[in-house]
């Protein structure tokens, strides 16, 4: 048993997570993290509400991602 401050919400987590990765391996974990996750809203619908990026807009934010 991992021993952490059940007050500390921060560190639950990270043992949780860390649990998962010990007992299912990185793809395993990823796997469970999908199926336990919960998003929101119509993602089928969603998609098509914006625009498709254009080619220059997908390089600004290429080029805006390395100077940060």
């Amino acid at each position: 048993m991992i021993n952490v401050d059940l007050n500390d919400s921060v560190a639950v987590l990270r043992a949780g997570h860390k649990a998962l990765v010990d007992s299912l391996g990185r793809a395993g974990y990823l796997k469970f993290m999908e199926l336990v996750t919960v998003g929101d809203g119509d993602y089928t619908e969603e998609k098509y509400q914006e625009p498709p990026l254009t080619m220059e807009e997908i390089l600004e934010g290429l080029k805006n991602l390395k100077e940060n």
